[in-house]
């Protein structure tokens, strides 16, 4: 299975995507190399971005898809995945 970053640039992996609140054209998140929580907060299943990188990210790979949103719930009812402001 490809992610959705890399299946829509035809195999190559983006790393700059636009910032819907701003416009502005920026790196999108690098999990090897920048902490989750400075870029993203829960808000129940929903994964806000704090900033230009994290907003990017959360668009062009459609985190907040009702699929998605779906399979955040479960864990999150059950408490395995915390709603921390440090996930």
């Amino acid at each position: 299975m490809r992610w959705p970053a890399t299946a829509a640039t035809s195999g190559r992996a983006r790393t700059s995507g636009l910032d819907p609140e701003t416009g502005n054209i920026v790196r999108l998140f690098d999990p090897r190399r920048q902490q989750w929580s400075p870029h993203f907060r829960l808000d129940n299943a929903r994964i806000i971005g704090r900033t230009q990188t994290g907003r990017a990210t959360v668009a062009l790979l459609a985190m907040n898809a009702s699929d998605r949103l779906e399979l955040r719930a479960e864990p999150l009812a059950e408490g395995v995945l915390r709603r921390r402001e440090s996930l």
